[in-house]
């Protein structure tokens, strides 16, 4: 009885032992969580951050697109205007 009393108190010692986290563990497990809480937050803002850069370059481009248009239209119509001018002088 005192051996099996001995060896229950010394699996529970090793349980104890093997199974807490010391204050040093915490603290090491509390740095890393907060290292990296701080780089997703700094990673949101910067995909934010492209994402309206992106944003405003798609803007940019589609105004581009609509001036280009216009003149290309403009270039077109005077085109037609100059070829029905030369049409009209050649009857």
């Amino acid at each position: 009885m005192n051996s099996f009393v001995r060896i229950t108190c010394g699996f529970i010692i090793c349980l104890v032992i093997a199974g807490c986290a010391s204050q040093r563990d915490v603290l090491v497990l509390d740095q890393r969580l907060r290292a990296y809480e701080s780089q997703s937050r700094e990673l949101r803002q910067a995909q934010e951050a492209l994402q309206k850069q992106m944003e405003s370059e798609t803007q940019r481009l589609a105004r581009t697109r609509e001036t280009v248009e216009t003149d290309l239209r403009s270039q077109y119509a005077g085109m037609g205007a100059g070829m029905d001018r030369v049409q009209q002088d050649l009857r």
